[in-house]
């Protein structure tokens, strides 16, 4: 299990990082967002409707992916003599899940409308602002143990989405259509 951060702030890839937004948000953000080209939105709609374990999928893979960025961007700044130690963590991360990362961009550009993949980066974008809120706000010695051990998880693949089936499995599924 992931440690938690400083107050009780959630380590990277805890489960609140891959809860999708409500449906009261997403249509919230869906009628203030206007698509890029209706055209495409109709044929999206009419052609691929999002699988909801898909969905959950891309929104988990994604907020996974820039939940470890944000970890070696806050750690890297809170102690720069470690910058080569969090930047090798998130790169080894990058190399061993960059395939499904890049198939669940594949199926958010693909399978949602532009209103809807803003309403999923969006949600993804504040959930973890609210993750790593806590980590910013604590003092310098309590967020270096938090980078040391979260940086200690992104390495030893506990937060790898690849081996994690609940969000791998309807990526490859959609691969494979």
């Amino acid at each position: 299990m992931p440690p938690s951060g400083p107050a009780g702030a959630p380590a990277p890839g805890s489960q609140a990082a891959a809860t999708p937004p409500s449906d009261k948000a997403r249509a919230k953000s869906a009628t203030a967002a206007v698509p890029a080209d209706p055209a495409r939105e109709k044929a999206v709609a009419a052609v691929a409707p999002a699988d909801p374990a898909r969905e959950k999928a891309v929104i988990g893979v994604l907020g996974i992916e820039d939940l470890v960025r944000q970890t070696v961007d806050v750690c890297s700044r809170s102690l720069p003599t470690s910058l080569r130690k969090y930047a090798d963590a998130g790169d080894a991360w990058t190399l061993r899940n960059g395939p499904l990362v890049a198939q669940a961009h594949r199926v958010l550009a693909a399978e949602f409308g532009a209103a809807e993949r803003r309403v999923i980066e969006l949600g993804i974008l504040e959930r973890n602002r609210g993750v790593m809120r806590p980590v910013a706000d604590a003092g310098t010695s309590q967020r270096i143990r938090w980078c040391d051990r979260s940086t200690a998880s992104i390495s030893d693949g506990s937060l790898d989405v690849r081996s994690n089936p609940r969000l791998a499995d309807p990526l490859l599924a959609a691969r494979e259509r």
